[in-house]
């Protein structure tokens, strides 16, 4: 069994050549790869760490957006779709832009 730990996880590249290495060996049945799960709770933790300034991110953004737009974010968006038109009436698809950050 080939068990890793969390740098070896994040300093294998998941394209690159070892880690086509790393598959053919777990699929061959002869071996087992395994990450135990503090690894991957402390992945998941590195990545968390960078939500709040991401979500900061879009409340900004929709605020400038909010002030270029002049309509609502919560305002129906018709548009023409020439491609498709689910509901063969001619008139394109609905949207909806809901500010999600308000609601």
């Amino acid at each position: 069994m080939i068990i890793f730990d969390t740098n070896a996880v994040n300093l294998l590249p998941h394209d690159g050549p070892r880690a086509d290495i790393i598959r053919k060996l777990r699929q061959s049945g002869h071996h087992r790869v395994a990450v135990p799960r503090m690894v991957l709770e402390e992945m998941a933790a590195h990545r968390a760490k960078h939500y709040p300034a991401k979500y900061q991110a879009i409340v900004n953004t929709l605020d400038k957006l909010r002030d270029a737009l002049p309509w609502g974010l919560n305002t129906p968006v018709w548009f023409r779709d020439l491609g498709s038109d689910p509901l063969e009436n001619g008139n394109g698809h609905r949207v909806i832009i809901k500010g999600c950050v308000d609601s």
